[in-house]
């Protein structure tokens, strides 16, 4: 099974990558029945379409598996927790009017098309989630949220548990590739207004490649796991 591994940054899965005797940016190792690759996107929505784009153009895994950290909602995962995203929002695609925010949906504009299905903010992960994880929504932003109000807005309109700045961009490339995928990420912070000094990187990255250590070595027997 060829399993492409994707990351925003190096310093996400530098620990797995150490492990795994693949700490350079090309190649791939093998773990019992797997192939493993290897990518790093960057930082956000255009960066991960952009690369992830012409690497499945090349070569198409058979799963991709984005892995990273991302920030916590009120009531969503706890520091350290690793979770699985199972549903992705644009939360900004849009517009604003004097009644307030417009959806693309409420705007009449589909976002792409794919199966017979037009989307619009939301993309909805299409298999079942992995039992040992908690199921999350995710919104995807180009700003990190760090401002009381813009939280209390964006969880009133989306209800999500968790954002990132690249999921809902990674969740779209794959559909529309034709490319079975998985979102796990680990949770660095609260979203909160903005201090630094709560955060928890180190943990959160050394949690994150631990669980993902322990689902390779698995799916390294049964892939059917993953």
């Amino acid at each position: 099974m060829k399993i492409l591994l994707i990351s925003a940054t190096a310093f996400e899965i530098a620990p797995l990558r150490e492990r795994l005797g693949q700490p350079v940016a090309d190649g791939r190792v093998t773990l019992g029945k797997l192939q493993i690759g290897f990518l790093e996107t960057g930082i956000g929505m255009v960066n991960t379409a952009f690369v992830l784009g012409q690497m499945v153009a090349i070569e198409r895994p058979d799963l991709a598996l984005q892995v990273g950290i991302a920030g916590a909602f009120p009531g969503g995962p706890n520091l350290g927790e690793v979770i699985e995203v199972v549903k992705e929002i644009y939360p900004e695609l849009g517009a604003d009017s004097p009644e307030g925010y417009l959806g693309l949906a409420q705007m009449g504009f589909p976002h792409f098309r794919h199966g017979g299905h037009i989307y619009y903010n939301v993309i909805d992960q299409p298999r079942p989630g992995l039992s040992q994880f908690a199921h999350c929504t995710s919104v995807t932003v180009n700003r990190v949220s760090g401002e009381a109000d813009a939280i209390r807005v964006l969880q009133n309109r989306w209800q999500p548990q968790v954002e990132s700045m690249e999921g809902a961009a990674f969740f779209q490339a794959c559909l529309l590739a034709g490319v079975p995928f998985r979102q796990l990420r680990a949770i660095s912070n609260c979203v909160e207004p903005r201090d630094r000094s709560k955060w928890r990187l180190p943990e959160a990255v050394a949690s994150l490649n631990q669980t993902v250590w322990e689902l390779l070595s698995q799916a390294s027997i049964d892939p059917s796991v993953l």
